[in-house]
């Protein structure tokens, strides 16, 4: 068989892993949807509204300058990414009831913003046991948005990999690595993303 035709055959295996989201729905229980709803609110824009003033006013600025800077970031690439994708969530009928918000579904917001908010925070922190914290924080959000049903595998894979991309980022300057390239200021995506993603956005029009 030519490696073709077993690659178009694999292709609807495929599709059915990254989009069928009916699999979750038997494995729902009354309590996990309380664990899980209450995960879900972490990544919501209210508590990062909360969460990032706190930080700054409670703990390291200078830390807390770059995990809000960096979760700005990812909250300007998710808002541009979902309009640029367009891609619709799962069935209405699968989410949890009073769960499924109207946007679009690529990328998840929460993978990202948990990812980054919680990641650049281990590394700002510096501790272990902070770490494995966040790093159950970020599993328990990316988690929820499955069990939900409000997000499929895809949402949440491409999230993921936007999230971790960011985070490197993050590292590049810890390193010092734009500090070596001369005139460039460590911040400059704070400048040339947003009127990037405003001459891109898709014209709805």
């Amino acid at each position: 068989m030519p490696p073709s035709s077993s690659l178009a055959e694999m292709m609807p295996l495929l599709f059915s892993i990254l989009h069928d989201m009916e699999w979750v729905v038997p494995l729902r229980h009354e309590a996990l949807t309380l664990v899980f709803k209450a995960f879900t609110a972490l990544g919501y824009t209210e508590f990062f509204l909360a969460a990032l003033p706190l930080l700054y006013w409670c703990w390291n600025r200078d830390s807390a300058n770059r995990v809000a800077i960096l979760t700005l970031l990812a909250g300007m690439l998710t808002l541009f990414l979902k309009d640029w994708f367009q891609d619709p969530r799962p069935p209405a009928e699968l989410a949890v009831a009073g769960t499924r918000p109207d946007s679009y579904g690529l990328p998840s917001g929460h993978t990202m913003m948990a990812i980054v908010f919680w990641g650049s925070l281990a590394l700002e922190v510096g501790k272990r046991w902070f770490s494995i914290g966040a790093s159950i924080m970020i599993l328990g959000i990316i988690s929820s948005r499955l069990y939900l049903a409000v997000h499929d595998i895809e949402d949440v894979l491409i999230g993921a990999v936007i999230g971790i991309g960011l985070l490197g980022l993050l590292i590049m300057k810890r390193r010092n690595w734009f500090r070596r390239i001369k005139g460039l200021h460590e911040w400059w995506w704070l400048l040339v993303v947003p009127f990037g993603l405003m001459l891109f956005f898709p014209d709805e029009g």
